[in-house]
C-alpha cells in the first residue's frame, strides 16, 4: 500500500473527539492511529478500516456510559444538596418555587393566548388577504370602534379601490328577539345565529360544504346553507 491509502478514516476520528477531553485526544487517537497502521501493513485497506471503526464505536459507547454514569451521580449529589438547603431555608426556598411555578404559569398562559390570536380564522385559503372594514366613531372626543357600515359601502369599495378583488357583507337575522321561524312541513320552531350574506361569500371565506356546491349556493334569493347539525334537527 502506499503512505496515503493506509491513513485512518476521518469521520469516525471526529466523532470520538467529541467524547474526549483535551488531554485524552492527543494519547488516545495517537495509539489507535499506530495500531491502525501496523494491521494496514499486513491486511487490506476494507479490513484495517474495519477494524478502526470497530474501535471507534466501541469507545465512543463505553466513553458515553461513563458521561451517563458521572452526570447521573453529579445529578444526585445536586438533588440532595438542593433539598438540605429547602429545609434549613423553607421560607426562601418556597418563595422561589412559588415565583418559578407563577411565572412559567403566565408564559405558558401568554403562549396559548398568542397562539390563538394567530390561528384566528387561519384556516381560510385566502386568510392574508381577507380584511374586515371598520368604522371609527367620534362621540364628543369618545372614540369608538364598530364593524357596521352602510349597505353600498362594499360595491363604492370594489368601484374606487381596484386592490379590492371582492366583497361580502353580512347581517345578522334580528327577527324575534334574535331568532328566526323556521317552518318544516308541520313543524314550526325558532332558530338563532341566522345571518343574511352576500353570494360573494364563499369566494372570499372557505367553508367547506359536506353537500351542495359552493359557487351556485347563494347564488338565487330565498337560498339557505346550514350547518349539518340544523339539517339532522
Amino acid at each position: 500500500m502506499m503512505e496515503k491509502d493506509i491513513r485512518p478514516p476521518r469521520l469516525p476520528r471526529r466523532i470520538l473527539k467529541l467524547f474526549l477531553t483535551s488531554e485524552e485526544k492527543s494519547t488516545i487517537l495517537t495509539d489507535l492511529d499506530e495500531y491502525f497502521h501496523e494491521i494496514a501493513k499486513g491486511k487490506s485497506r476494507f479490513i484495517s478500516r474495519c477494524w478502526y471503526w470497530r474501535q471507534i464505536l466501541g469507545s465512543v459507547l463505553s466513553l458515553a456510559k461513563r458521561s451517563v454514569f458521572w452526570e447521573g451521580i453529579m445529578l444526585k449529589n445536586y438533588i440532595k444538596v438542593g433539598l438540605r438547603k429547602m429545609k434549613r431555608q423553607r421560607g426562601y426556598s418556597l418563595i422561589n418555587i412559588l415565583g418559578l411555578a407563577i411565572g412559567l404559569a403566565c408564559c405558558l398562559l401568554i403562549l396559548l393566548y398568542v397562539r390563538y390570536e394567530r390561528s384566528y380564522d387561519r384556516y381560510h385559503e385566502n386568510a392574508d388577504q381577507i380584511y374586515r372594514v371598520v368604522e371609527e366613531l367620534d362621540l364628543s372626543g369618545n372614540k369608538r370602534h364598530m364593524a357596521v357600515t352602510p349597505a353600498p359601502f362594499a360595491s363604492a369599495m370594489k368601484h374606487e379601490f381596484p386592490e379590492v378583488k371582492e366583497a361580502v357583507r353580512f347581517m345578522k337575522g334580528n327577527f324575534s328577539k334574535g331568532k328566526v321561524l323556521v317552518t318544516h312541513g308541520t313543524d314550526n320552531y325558532y332558530e338563532d345565529k341566522w345571518y343574511f350574506a352576500d353570494n360573494s361569500v364563499f369566494e372570499v371565506f372557505t367553508f367547506p360544504l359536506i353537500k351542495g356546491d359552493s359557487k351556485i349556493a347563494l347564488k338565487e334569493p330565498f337560498t339557505v346553507v346550514i350547518s349539518e347539525e340544523k339539517a339532522r334537527k
